[in-house]
Formats: C-alpha cells, structure tokens, sequence
C-alpha cells in the first residue's frame, strides 16, 4: 500500500532539490552516492533506447535529472499495467507493459519527478539514441 507523504517526506524532497539546483549531481561519477536521511543518488551514463519496459516503485520518489544530453520519460497509473515482474518488496520495483501513457522529454538540467505508484519508462531517446548522463535522486517514503 502506498501511503500519502507526510512533513518529512516534503522536507527531503526540498533538500533533494537543493542538492539538484547547488550543480553537486553534475559533478558526481558514476555510482551510488549518499545525501543523508535515507536519500541517495545514482549517477549513471548511459545510451537512451527507442523502448523500455515501465517499472513502478513505492518506497522511493524518483527525481530524474539529466546532466547531459536529453531523454524521454513516458508516465502511466501503475493500476493500468499488465504485470510482467510482480512488485519485489527487497529491490522495491514492478515491472509491466502497456500501450500508451503519458510522454514528457527532459532535458540536461531538468528535474522530473515520479512518484511511488507512477509508473514510468525513463532513457528513451529523444529523436536518436546518444549517450547521456543522469542522476536518479531516490526519496524514501
């Protein structure tokens, strides 16, 4: 069940977008990185895809910001998936597939959040596959 924030989910919010604005993410290598109060960053590079499976989270809120290059995000209501990887507690994550969804491009500097419950297929190519690099910051709920 995936519960409503409460204060100190919005306080980690504000000091993951803190953190995105100061430009520290643009910085970081590639890895996991610590923030403090449960938040961390992963900083990966990558080649964006033409198409992806969505994936559902519900103890994170994911704030993707590219810090080069640009990608496209596509959004749906987990509720609408047809469940390919059912929800694992430990990794936190669902896999599934549907047709359609809502599509958003980000580009390098943009934070886009997805909140737990949304489903999402992030690193898909904006015209053409490029390499990029991102941050993923995870907010615990």
């Amino acid at each position: 069940m995936i519960k409503a924030p409460d204060y100190e989910t919005y306080r980690k919010i504000h000091k993951a977008l803190d953190f995105i604005a100061s430009g520290k993410a643009d910085g970081l290598e590639a890895g996991r990185h610590e923030l403090g109060d449960g938040i961390y960053v992963n900083v990966s590079e990558m080649e964006t895809r033409e198409t992806g499976v969505f994936e559902s989270h519900h103890r994170y809120i994911d704030i993707h910001y590219p810090i080069t290059g640009g990608e496209r995000i596509i959004t749906a209501d987990e509720a609408a998936l047809s469940v390919t990887k059912e929800y694992d507690d430990d990794a936190d994550y669902m896999l599934g597939e549907l047709r359609g969804g809502d599509e958003f491009t980000v580009r390098a500097g943009q934070p886009f959040v997805v909140m737990p419950g949304e489903a999402h297929i992030p690193g898909l190519c904006v015209g053409k596959p490029e390499k990029i690099k991102k941050a993923v910051v995870k907010i615990p709920v």
